[in-house]
């Protein structure tokens, strides 16, 4: 589903110093499929990933093609302690090392305040909170959470309620005792939202529960009648919108690397959607650009967010909702939350799209909110 992913964010001209040059057939095999996959001309080793313009589509495209080249299949999590060429060769060269997965990740272990842990979208791929946890100090102790099968060696769970009860398990093996912090993205909402209803249930406290324009019960519902008509120029417009914000935060360099991807992309994907077989190859090449283990998560958690039923909630519930909808979605301020009994729900609007939201420039002005809460 690419409407789940931000759109690329455009980089920056980075001069490559002699030091940044690869040193090794390892490096130089990897520098070159970076160049390929971002495409980028010049990459030093030890420039990293996302100052680059990598972003969560990217990075599997990136992983793809380790794999293929190296026979070697990396977490695309793993770009959090190896962003950079340098690393991730060190990794691929040691071939007695067993990547470590788990579902919890440590990007902020020290500080004594209770932990923040960060819940990811219905892809379960942790990646979407970066830019989020940079904003918070070595005082604030900060961890993702990520789906189980994205290892491609367990079974995607089916269930919120089941992923929740897995979840605090193994929160419980880093913060034995409340209070409790959670912020869930999207679909993560949910999950958060479950998980402090059972810790509630064993009379634990939970100080903070934000959800990221996560999507209550019925919503969106969409206009009576709405023509076809309307709701793709209202998409054409929420798209064109999205992209020029992107555009209008790049430098020069940014700006034409930006308009060389889309100078590709756009009359290739005008041809497949003209052709007769258009909508079965675009499947066909959607399909293929994602790995198997991605795409059994994201249909799990799909899966799991339809069955959901939110119970009561005795606490308070902080909604931020992005101003952008979709398009033809009836208005409704509360995202469909209202039809669940929650004791205070307390909302704030974000100048965002719901893939955007906790990414530059939206994420700066959400962190400033959550601090206040913190």
């Amino acid at each position: 589903d690419r409407e789940s992913f931000p759109s690329p964010t455009p980089s920056k001209a980075l001069e490559i110093h002699e030091s940044e040059l690869p040193r090794n057939q390892m490096e130089e095999k990897l520098t070159q499929i970076w160049q390929e996959t971002l495409g980028i001309p010049q990459i030093g080793i030890r420039a990293n990933f996302f100052e680059l313009g990598g972003d969560s589509l990217t990075a599997v495209k990136l992983f793809l093609s380790i794999e293929d080249s190296f026979g070697v299949k990396m977490p695309i999590s793993i770009l959090l302690e190896a962003g950079d060429i340098e690393k991730q060769a060190m990794i691929l060269n040691n071939t007695d090392r067993v990547i470590d997965w788990s579902p919890i990740i440590s990007v902020q272990a020290l500080g004594d305040k209770p932990p923040l842990f960060c819940l990811f979208g219905r892809g379960g791929n942790p990646l979407t909170f970066r830019q989020f946890s940079e904003y918070f100090g070595e005082d604030q102790p900060v961890f993702f959470l990520q789906s189980r099968g994205l290892n491609g060696k367990e079974t995607p769970m089916k269930r919120v309620e089941e992923i929740a009860t897995d979840f605090i398990r193994e929160i419980k093996k880093i913060w034995p005792e409340g209070p409790y912090r959670f912020c869930g993205a999207s679909f993560g909402g949910m999950v958060g939202l479950e998980i402090a209803q059972q810790l509630k249930a064993n009379h634990e406290v939970v100080d903070l529960l934000v959800l990221f324009d996560t999507y209550g019960p019925g919503y969106p519902k969409f206009e009576n009648g709405i023509g076809k008509y309307k709701k793709e120029m209202n998409k054409f417009g929420y798209y064109v919108n999205k992209h020029l914000s992107s555009f209008r935060n790049a430098d020069a360099q940014g700006r034409k690397n930006y308009l060389r991807y889309y100078r590709d992309f756009v009359p290739e994907y005008f041809r497949i959607k003209k052709s007769a077989l258009g909508e079965k190859i675009e499947n066909w090449k959607s399909q293929r650009e994602i790995p198997k283990e991605i795409k059994e998560v994201i249909r799990s958690n799909i899966e799991a967010s339809e069955k959901y039923q939110p119970r009561s909630y005795d606490g308070k519930v902080v909604l931020f909702r992005v101003s952008n909808q979709p398009p033809g979605a009836i208005t409704d301020e509360q995202l469909g939350w209202g039809s669940v009994d929650i004791s205070e729900l307390e909302i704030h609007e974000v100048d965002a799209h719901h893939g955007s939201i906790l990414f530059e420039p939206s994420v700066k002005k959400v962190v400033e909110k959550i601090q206040q809460y913190l």
